[in-house]
């Protein structure tokens, strides 16, 4: 029982709810948001439309400031606005080229650790405000917004995992490996003890003798 109740715990321990979302790439979809806005302030209110035009506000390309990234590589930079759907209603400049599972921070009693949130796509997008924001949306909400425009939808990336993602898996199977092998000695521990109590059979005055 107490082997049981302590799988338990760690389960909680090592997969506790996300609290927070201060990410680095969060920090990127938001400061693209930024540089879209100087740009149209720069340029009569017209919405970036290329990297160059987008980088054009701090003069350098933003794969230098956002090396582990690589902000060209992985996001798309759409030809033509994209209309949204709600909530996020306004048009669409900037999306993740394809789905992954972005980075939250998990208070846990050994401390804060990053995990995995659902599957999803860093979008940024001028509001029907004519503001430049940025969110991050779900797979469901992205193919939503893209039928019947299908073919606006930008091509995958090839790059690799991200750095975040490889450790979260890494360290939910390790985690999922420690908790199955606790309850797997429980349930041996259990199957030994009933194992043996069947040897053992009193008789009539109350002794007990093995077979």
């Amino acid at each position: 029982m107490k082997l049981a109740l302590f799988s338990i715990w760690l389960l909680l321990a090592v997969s506790s709810p996300a609290w927070g979302q201060g990410t680095t790439e969060g920090l990127l979809a938001h400061h693209m948001a930024f540089l879209a806005s100087e740009y149209a302030k720069q340029n009569g209110g017209l919405a970036p439309s290329s990297w160059s035009d987008l980088e054009a506000p701090i003069g350098r390309p933003l794969d230098q400031d956002f090396g582990q990234i690589l902000p060209t590589k992985r996001y798309a930079l759409l030809s033509r606005p994209l209309s949204l759907p709600p909530p996020h209603d306004g048009e669409l400049l900037v999306i993740t080229r394809r789905p992954f599972r972005a980075a939250s921070f998990h208070q846990t009693i050994f401390g804060v650790h990053d995990g995995l949130r659902e599957r999803g796509r860093y979008i940024m997008y001028r509001n029907k405000k004519g503001e430049y924001t940025a969110a991050y949306v779900a797979e469901a909400y992205v193919q939503e917004a893209f039928r019947g425009f299908e073919s606006l939808l930008p091509a995958p990336d090839n790059e690799s995992l991200r750095p975040h993602e490889v450790r979260a898996r890494r360290r939910a199977i390790i985690s999922w490996g420690v908790i199955a092998l606790i309850v797997t000695a429980f349930l041996a521990r259990r199957v030994l003890r009933r194992a043996l109590h069947s040897t053992v059979a009193p008789d009539k005055a109350g002794n007990t003798w093995d077979y």
